[in-house]
């Protein structure tokens, strides 16, 4: 495994700030956002995702929406609670994707170690701005802001951004193309659709055919037509229960086509009709 300074230096951030620019940060001045994220990781941290003991709801979901908005998502992995490991992944995954983002271990107890991973050599800072909204939230409440608490205010001290959420204290912290979540669901969502303006591109133009071959059939004409259009995806995928009405029509699998040349898909799809005995399917 990769030595965590080694595996921080692929997160390509720029300008890495010291001192008195974190010191700026953490006053709230502004910040330029990087351009915009088309293709995205994530990063799902906690040993209890790897034993089964909670299950991930956060990747899906926000797979599903930024797809929408015209991301590409080029790999989802689960990290344990473990410096070295989360440091690792995350610069791994940064190689490939505009940005990661990760989720977990941002809480209060000793296994909440993904800001100390991503730290870098500049280390953990108190952050002012997140201190001033704790002390805002949890008085409210009239719960206590205890040491143990403010510890979640120990933020990156080279952190690109620190970000605010309307209705949540708990801040969306970026270092280099890493966006730093909590993992509890509803912060989650919370978060990440306040700022999933940052995420996207152009939306494919896609289209779905359906035959009545079975996927073994399929595959070797489906590989061909593939070859002969390298700038769309094709994918086939077996019908089940949730297609009934598709499949009391005798139909076995879906075929999906996507692409964002609009004439390059048209001529997949024209050419998938013509090689794999199959139709279009009404929306």
């Amino acid at each position: 495994m990769l030595a965590p300074a080694r595996a921080l230096a692929r997160l390509a951030r720029a300008a890495p700030r010291t001192g008195r620019a974190a010191a700026s940060a953490s006053a709230g001045a502004p910040s330029t956002p990087p351009p915009l994220a088309t293709r995205l990781a994530f990063l799902a941290v906690g040993d209890e995702l790897l034993s089964g003991a909670v299950t991930d709801a956060n990747t899906p979901w926000a797979a599903t929406r930024l797809t929408a908005r015209g991301a590409d998502v080029v790999e989802a992995s689960f990290v344990r609670d473990d410096e070295q490991a989360i440091a690792a992944t995350a610069g791994r995954l940064a190689l490939t994707a505009d940005a990661v983002v990760a989720s977990g271990g941002v809480g209060p107890t000793h296994d909440d170690v993904t800001y100390a991973a991503l730290a870098g050599r500049a280390g953990l800072a108190r952050h002012a701005g997140t201190v001033r909204a704790m002390q805002e939230s949890y008085g409210r409440r009239g719960v206590p802001l205890t040491e143990a608490r403010l510890t979640m205010a120990d933020l990156p001290a080279a952190a690109d951004e620190v970000l605010t959420t309307p209705g949540t204290w708990v801040p969306l912290v970026r270092v280099g193309k890493v966006y730093i979540l909590p993992g509890v669901p509803k912060l989650y969502r919370m978060i990440l659709a306040a700022h999933e303006g940052r995420f996207g591109g152009p939306l494919p133009s896609v289209a779905t055919l359906l035959t009545r071959l079975g996927e073994g059939d399929v595959a070797m004409p489906l590989r061909e037509v593939a070859g002969r259009h390298p700038g769309v995806k094709l994918g086939s995928y077996i019908l089940d229960d949730g297609d009934a009405a598709r499949v009391a029509g005798g139909f076995n699998v879906r075929l999906r086509a996507s692409s964002r040349d609009p004439a390059a898909l048209a001529a997949a799809v024209e050419d998938a009709l013509g090689a794999l005995a199959c139709e279009r399917e009404e929306a």
